[in-house]
Parts: C-alpha cells; sequence; structure tokens
C-alpha cells in the first residue's frame, strides 16, 4: 500500500513539472522584439502590456467592420490597407516586396518557419536612411508582429529581413499593414 501512495505522489509530482510550464518559457512565448534607433540603441516605445495588446488587435483584424468602429484602440490601429508578401528563405537579407515603400506603416508581421537567431526588419525611410531595427526572439510563436506607429507620421518606410546571425531564414509569408 505504501509503495503505490508512493508512486502516485510521484507521478504526480512528475505531472505538475511536465504540464505547467515553467515561468521561463511562458515569458519567451510572450516576448516582445528588441527594438533599437537608427544608432542601434535599444529603445522601449512600447510596455509589453501595450505590445500584447497591439499584437492581439493585429490577430483581431479579421473582425467584422462594426466591431472595429467600436473599438477605439483598434479602430486606430486598424489599417486602411494591407498588402501581403510571400515566402523567403535568406541567410543574409530580402527587402520586402523589392525594396517598395509604405506611407503610414502600422505594423509587419510575418511567419516564420523555423527559430532562427538573430532574425530582424531593418527600417528604413523613402530615402533609403536607415531608422532602425527590431530583433525577434529565437524562442516563442513562429508568428511575429513588428508595430511601427511608433514612428514618424507623414513619412514612407520600407523594411529589410535580415538574418543577422547568418543563418537560414524562412519565413512563409508576411503583411504589413499601412494607411497611405
Amino acid at each position: 500500500m505504501k509503495k503505490n501512495v508512493f508512486t502516485l505522489v510521484i507521478v504526480f509530482i512528475l505531472a505538475l513539472f511536465v504540464f505547467n510550464p515553467s515561468p521561463s518559457k511562458a515569458n519567451e512565448i510572450n516576448e516582445m522584439p528588441k527594438y533599437y534607433d537608427e544608432l542601434d540603441r535599444e529603445i522601449k516605445p512600447y510596455t509589453q502590456e501595450e505590445y500584447l495588446e497591439k499584437t492581439k488587435l493585429v490577430f483581431e483584424r479579421f473582425l467584422a467592420s462594426e466591431s472595429v468602429s467600436s473599438n477605439n484602440m483598434l479602430s486606430n490601429l486598424y489599417p486602411k490597407y494591407f498588402e501581403d508578401f510571400g515566402s523567403a528563405s535568406f541567410s543574409n537579407f530580402v527587402w520586402v516586396r523589392s525594396g517598395k515603400t509604405y506611407k503610414n506603416p502600422l505594423y509587419i508581421s510575418i511567419e516564420r518557419l523555423n527559430r532562427t537567431t538573430g532574425l530582424a526588419i531593418y527600417v528604413y525611410d523613402s530615402a533609403n536612411t536607415y531608422q532602425g531595427k527590431a530583433v525577434f526572439p529565437k524562442y516563442g510563436s513562429i508568428w511575429h508582429s513588428l508595430d511601427v506607429d511608433y514612428l514618424p507620421r507623414g513619412k514612407s518606410y520600407k523594411f529589410k529581413l535580415v538574418s543577422e546571425s547568418g543563418e537560414l531564414a524562412k519565413v512563409s509569408k508576411g503583411e504589413i499593414g499601412y494607411n497611405n
């Protein structure tokens, strides 16, 4: 009897560790990208909560139009235009839509196929001047949204996907939301 109880206790304790993710793994899933300015100094344009809310709203962009107009934060983030871009594999960089510029971009989202270290999006203005970058965490979600509504409005920007580590990065698709 004691052996059965002891075995059950051990199984229960092991189950707690297996089915309860560690705090570090849970944090990796919600880890936001690191943002850098034009001098590659780390900046924090959003708090963790703001970033998670913005990312959630990007997911909800397929809501009915009446839901969009009733949610003030969503209507402010809901772009007038969307442009999809396809898959890419690169170990250096690739321009999104061959370097096309987008006026007043709100976000760029990507779905990656592998866990590349140093997957980043570089931002350039229409004069080809580097404006900064965001580097995504290696772990966590395979879908990432980079909110860029902190950039000055009234300007056009283009985006470059970069593998800073030189590892082969594979992206299945992406989307840019912008207001012309």
